[in-house]
C-alpha cells in the first residue's frame, strides 16, 4: 500500500493508476493484495542462491585495488 511518494522532492500523482490493472492509488480496505501475493508461487532457493553468487562475483571486481605508478 502506498499513500503517497516523494520522487525528487516533487508528490507523485497516483490519479491516472485506476487506469492501469491491478493498481489502485492509496490503501484498499480489504486484504484483496495480500491474497493475491499469497497465490504467487515463491522462486525456489536455487534462483535466490544463484543471484546472491554473481552478486558476491561483481563485489569482489569492486574491491580491486590498483597501482598507479
Amino acid at each position: 500500500c502506498i499513500s503517497g511518494m516523494w520522487i525528487n522532492h516533487k508528490m507523485v500523482d497516483f490519479s491516472n493508476a485506476q487506469k492501469m490493472h491491478r493498481v489502485t492509488p492509496g490503501c484498499n480496505s480489504n486484504d484483496e493484495e495480500a491474497d493475491e501475493a499469497e497465490k504467487e508461487p515463491s522462486p525456489p532457493a536455487t534462483i535466490k542462491e544463484d543471484k546472491k553468487d554473481s552478486l558476491d562475483d561483481s563485489l569482489q571486481h569492486e574491491h580491486v585495488v590498483h597501482d598507479h605508478s
